[in-house]
């Protein structure tokens, strides 16, 4: 392989090729890993965005002088953004993962997201103990969804 002072000093058609065809493979993978950033990047944007939802639909609301009615339109809305944010954010990390058994296994990621985000909201006079044990079954349940789509992806 020629250095680029070789190269400029030779003036030849050949080591000109060589030269070129060294460049081009470093602007490829330049541009592989670029894509890859991205796609890792919209997949991680996705994941952080159903998380943060859940936390923060699934808060308690222990001390806070409110009525139980303001609490329930709050959650509602909060869980109605929370979707909304979740969806926009699915479809592009969707697009970006590219095997089919990482696809379904991001679907399957995507039903237990909707089922713990619908489960944030209390449960008639659910006690607060029985509640926050059933946020953290979601939570788990969402770590679990998402581990088996590491090892599907």
């Amino acid at each position: 392989m020629l250095r680029k002072t070789e190269w400029r000093r030779s003036g030849t058609r050949l080591s000109s090729i060589r030269w070129g065809v060294v460049a081009g493979l470093s602007a490829m993978l330049v541009m592989l890993a670029t894509d890859a950033g991205a796609a890792a990047s919209s997949v991680s944007e996705y994941r952080n965005a159903t998380r943060r939802a859940l936390a923060e639909c699934g808060k308690a609301d222990a001390g806070e002088a409110r009525t139980r009615e303001l609490v329930v339109k709050e959650r509602r809305a909060c869980i109605r953004r929370a979707q909304k944010e979740a969806g926009e954010k699915f479809s592009s990390a969707l697009q970006s993962v590219e095997n089919p058994s990482g696809k379904s296994a991001l679907f399957r990621y995507r039903e237990v997201f909707n089922e713990a985000i619908a489960g944030a909201q209390r449960l008639g006079q659910e006690p607060t103990a029985a509640y926050e044990q059933r946020q953290m079954s979601s939570r788990h349940a969402l770590c679990h969804a998402w581990s088996k789509f590491e090892l599907a992806d």
